[in-house]
Parts: structure tokens; sequence; C-alpha cells
């Protein structure tokens, strides 16, 4: 009995170790009001052949505003005659994600297989314009990627961990009043 207890918690800790990790990573760290945040959904600690994810991103809408989406490219294989089922769903502070690769043969996945990295890659970029001042974070929740390992059945992993990110959104004004002590102290010091 104490064996397959053993057992079962290495097979339970060896699960957790290899999770895989979808992560938020955000073009800058910090915005002015007006200018674009792209947060990109990278996928790491991939495990096989990556053919689907949903997550949702969350973020505060009273901060920014959810301007475009844009599903990343290692899912889809050039000129296939299906279309992958991409679907994209907004609700107040949050986006649903969800793609699945459309190829149901061998080959298809042969293909996909040649197309996708060994190292992280870009699910979807998600834009946003900058409302007003403040931190805001970009989490990650209801998350799980699709695995097509060749000539093996699929399965999910329903345990993937999110990492959110921070942008601080700053004004304009607000940076210059900043400056402003310094540019005149330069001014006074030529002089």
């Amino acid at each position: 009995m104490l064996k397959k207890l053993f057992a079962a918690a290495a097979l339970l800790l060896s699960v957790q170790a290899n999770a895989t990790v979808i992560s938020v990573d955000l073009d800058q760290i910090q915005y002015k009001v007006g200018e674009t945040i792209n947060a990109r959904l990278v996928v790491s600690d991939i495990q096989t052949l990556i053919s689907g994810f949903e997550a949702s991103l969350n973020f505060n809408q009273d901060l920014v505003e959810l301007t475009d989406i844009a599903f990343g490219n290692f899912l889809t294989l050039p000129g296939f005659y299906l279309d992958n089922i991409q679907i994209s769903q907004s609700a107040s502070g949050q986006v649903k994600l969800t793609e699945v690769f459309a190829g149901a043969f061998q080959e298809d996945l042969l293909e996909l297989s040649v197309l996708q990295p060994n190292n992280p890659f870009v699910l979807a970029t998600v834009s946003f314009k900058a409302l007003k001042h403040g931190i805001s974070e970009f989490g990650l929740t209801d998350l799980s990627v699709l695995y097509s390992p060749m000539n093996s059945l699929d399965y999910e992993d329903t345990a993937t961990i999110g990492k959110a990110a921070t942008a601080e959104l700053v004004s304009a004004p607000a940076t210059l009043a900043l400056l402003l002590p310094a540019l005149f102290w330069l001014r006074r010091r030529q002089s």
C-alpha cells in the first residue's frame, strides 16, 4: 500500500513539473495614454505537437480597451484546404480565445509538426488601447492545451499554468512634468 502511495505521489509531481505554461508577454512595460498595448500569449514547456488551446485573458476595462485579436501562425498550415476553428469572445474585462487545428489525418499532423518549433511560440496577440493612467494587470484563467502526438491519442493538458503581466499606464503631461525640473536645471547650468 505504501509503495502505491509513493508511486502516485511521484506521478503527481512529475505531471506538475511538466505542466505547460502560457504567459502574457507585453511589448513594453510602460505605456502613454492613447498608445497600443500588444499582449502576446506565449506557450512554453511544450510536451509534444500542439493542435489547439483555450485561454481567457482578463484585463481592467476601466484602463484599457480591446482593439484587435490576431491568432498566431503555428497552428495553421499555409495553403491548407480547411480553416482552423478560431473563436474569440469578448465580455466585460475578459477575452476568451480558442483555436483548434482543422487537420484530421496523420499527414496533416506531420506537416504541422514541421511548422512548430520545439521552443516557445506565440498562440495569439491581443491589442489594447491605453485609456487612462494606472496599473493594469493582464491575467490568464481557464487554460488548456490540446496535444496531438504523432501515432498516439490526443490529450488535453488542463493543468496549464498561466503567468500574468503588468503594464504601467502614464499620461503624457505627467511624464513631461517630471522632466521639467531637470530641463530647467540644465538650462540654468548652460547660462
